[in-house]
């Protein structure tokens, strides 16, 4: 490659908002790893995922190959904290489609139905709290890697609301630029994560 053959755009009119950040995509498991914080420099997860779905989303893409879900992949301790709320008044739920990784019965449940989302909603009656089942866990479970989950309950007499978003995985790592570029290092390390998040899902204990 030579710099002839680079586009050329012009960034100067994005200043001084601009934030740029090292990222890699790997096709065979389907995932994005970025820096969030290098230096001086940050972004935030959550921005990232907006401005990635609203880039692949735009209408003429989706008109060719359809729409396209953006998830982030989240840190099992999101089911743990809302299991351990005193009272769980509501639960939201949505598990998205297409995915390799799901369960084959459900995802023939949902092709069978012509199904791309799955949304659960669950209130409690009123004085109650939601006592999950093994299958609720078992899409909340697949809604840490595809989708969201959020729930609403109380903790100390108080009302509180937990989010899958709020609890993103993020791994703090070093790298030596004098043997390395901060590019290579994140590919070596998405790499070496990779079998984690394509497996986490078809782990049989995560379906019982």
């Amino acid at each position: 490659e030579n710099d002839a053959d680079k586009p050329k755009i012009d960034l100067k009119h994005l200043f001084p908002n601009l934030t740029g950040t090292e990222f890699c995509f790997m096709p065979k498991g389907h995932r994005l790893f970025l820096v969030t914080q290098h230096k001086k420099s940050s972004i935030s997860l959550a921005y990232f995922a907006k401005a990635l779905h609203g880039l692949l989303n735009r209408d003429h893409l989706v008109d060719e190959y359809g729409p396209v879900d953006i998830s982030v992949e989240t840190d099992v301790k999101t089911i743990e904290s809302i299991m351990s709320m005193d009272i769980l008044s509501r639960l939201i739920i949505r598990v998205n489609m297409p995915n390799n990784e799901l369960k084959q019965k459900y995802i023939e449940r949902l092709k069978n139905q012509n199904g791309r989302t799955h949304d659960e909603r669950l209130t409690a009656e009123k004085g109650k709290t939601l006592v999950p089942d093994d299958e609720t866990k078992a899409h909340m479970q697949l809604a840490l890697s595809n989708g969201f989950i959020q729930a609403t309950g109380y903790e100390n007499d108080v009302r509180v609301e937990k989010k899958s978003s709020e609890m993103p995985i993020v791994y703090k790592e070093q790298y030596d630029s004098d043997v390395t570029t901060l590019f290579d290092s994140l590919l070596g390390y998405a790499r070496s994560l990779l079998p984690f998040f394509t497996s986490r899902q078809k782990k049989d204990e995560d379906f019982r």
